[in-house]
């Protein structure tokens, strides 16, 4: 798996953040580095939680991945885009999140939504696929 696009809405330290992984084809070994808490590991969060619904390691449950900086309307997603074997998928994933009504006043719970779509190497798109069951089946249970 080659990773190509990270964006982190609303999602730990980061009120809107894309990295892009294409900058470093050239080299076979990058390095993310900075100073603690600057937000490296919500960078590996970020992925793990896109494609496993899972943040990394123990340190955050897959309800903590909210940003505290977020408002409360602000809606928190992590996309991720990544190639595999010929194919290039894109995987959108939300927490489940209470956020502020649209129209009156008060809150509404969002349940969490995930959807993967699937790239041919022409870019011809080949599925997509949005029910959370068929997601988890297609890729290994973070566990593993």
């Amino acid at each position: 798996m080659k990773p190509l696009l990270l964006t982190l809405k609303n999602f730990g330290p980061y009120l809107y953040e894309t990295i892009d992984f294409t900058k470093f084809m050239d080299s076979s070994l990058f390095l993310i580095s900075g100073k603690t808490g600057y937000g490296k590991t919500t960078i590996f969060d970020g992925m793990s939680y896109a494609l496993f619904g899972e943040s990394s390691g123990n340190i955050r449950s897959s309800k903590e991945v909210r940003s505290i900086f977020a408002s409360d309307s602000a809606v928190t997603q992590v996309c991720f885009t990544f190639s595999h074997g010929g194919y290039f998928y894109e995987i959108s994933r939300r927490p489940e999140q209470c956020l502020l009504k649209k129209r009156g006043k008060g809150e509404t719970i969002h349940p969490a939504k995930v959807s993967l779509i699937v790239k041919d190497s022409a870019g011809k798109e080949k599925q997509e696929l949005t029910k959370k069951k068929t997601l988890n089946n297609l890729f290994m249970s973070y566990y593993t």
